[in-house]
């Protein structure tokens, strides 16, 4: 066996088979998969199309930008800098007392 394929192999922390040689067993990959999640939230319309525009400005997942966007939005929050309260409205939801309008204007640059 080459050094490369030792080297692989044992990067994979793979098991012997019967030929005696090491198999993958898990890759690194699904490791990553697992110290997130994947989530799904209603936001206002044009929120997504401006996390579309600023991944792309960056080269990089919108996904990313916008857990980047959630982190900051959740340290705020317990910073006390966000007040869920201030932004709750009436809701006809069967399952939720109040709603939530995070009073998203498109047309506001900074």
């Amino acid at each position: 066996m080459s050094k490369n394929k030792n080297r692989i192999s044992g990067l994979f922390g793979g098991q012997d088979d019967q030929s005696g040689t090491k198999k993958p067993t898990q890759s690194k990959k699904p490791q990553k998969k697992q110290e997130r999640s994947r989530a799904q939230y209603d936001v206002p319309k044009g929120l997504t199309e401006e996390i579309s525009q600023i991944s792309k400005k960056y080269k990089c997942p919108a996904s990313g930008v916008a857990a980047l966007f959630l982190v900051y939005g959740l340290e705020a929050y317990k910073r006390g800098e966000i007040n869920v309260a201030d932004f709750l409205t009436e809701t006809e939801s069967l399952k939720f007392m109040y709603g939530v309008d995070p009073q998203y204007d498109p047309e506001v640059d900074s």
